[in-house]
């Protein structure tokens, strides 16, 4: 009875194993019916695309601070975001044998945003749990605060021509959050000492951005603006980060 019951047993294991196996073997037929549409190029990799731009922040709608926020003035051409794309994945939405205008893209993506102070008379306090300055006794030439983020991009991008990339209309609208790992306040003082502090400054650790791109060719333009603000709740100012500028390969 025992040799008989261990029989059926393996047999039945048997049966179930190879229904398993071929439940696998459909499926990664499936998936590979599905993402290894070469011919099409489904799956596309992108590595070392750049954003660079012009880096701010928004009272509201305005670029203009009000009185409270006035330490926070830019000079502008001074200001700037990088975007340097490690990796990036593309993933066609179109059926097989189609021409995969709409794709999903993701991947990894060092971000940094650098904001040139206008007004010269304070500098910034480190060792503290928010945004402080002081006023300063020496005359400033020119100071600014960097935020250096691990930025993970998700976006739907449209294509009008997906085999000739160079003859092709771009649009993309998405989300981009940031984790910020660094961050750190150089001085120049016109006696031409230097001081750099490495703090948090009151900015945000994590944030999230609207993503939205459009272009011809391998040239977009961009914009990412802040759904988070710039600082954390409590610890700064609340005004929300945007970036502008040119993407390309």
């Amino acid at each position: 009875v025992l040799l008989s019951f261990l029989f059926s047993f393996l047999i039945a294991s048997a049966q179930e194993e190879g229904s398993m196996k071929d439940a696998r073997d459909n499926a990664l037929a499936v998936a590979d019916s599905f993402l290894l549409d070469k011919s099409y190029e489904r799956i596309q990799w992108d590595f070392g695309k750049m954003d660079y731009g012009f880096a701010s922040y928004l009272d509201g709608n305005s670029f203009a601070m009000p009185t409270m926020y006035n330490f926070l003035d830019q000079r502008f051409l001074r200001s700037g975001n990088i975007n340097l794309n490690f990796v990036s994945l593309k993933l066609g939405l179109g059926g097989k044998g189609r021409s995969q205008k709409l794709r999903l893209v993701t991947g990894v993506s060092y971000s940094a945003a650098y904001y040139s102070f206008e007004r010269l008379g304070f500098n910034l306090v480190e060792d503290q749990p928010n945004f402080q300055l002081v006023d300063t006794p020496k005359e400033i030439r020119k100071h600014k605060l960097t935020a250096h983020y691990i930025q993970l991009p998700t976006r739907l991008e449209f294509n009008s021509n997906p085999k000739k990339s160079r003859t092709s209309f771009k649009l993309s609208v998405g989300y981009a959050h940031n984790f910020r790992f660094a961050s750190n306040y150089k001085v120049k003082f016109e006696d031409k000492e230097k001081i750099k502090l490495k703090d948090e400054f009151g900015l945000n650790p994590s944030m999230g951005m609207l993503d939205f791109r459009i272009g011809f060719s391998t040239i977009q333009f961009y914009v990412q603006y802040g759904l988070d603000p710039l600082f954390a709740e409590g610890n700064g100012p609340n005004v929300s980060p945007i970036y502008i500028g040119i993407s390309s390969n």
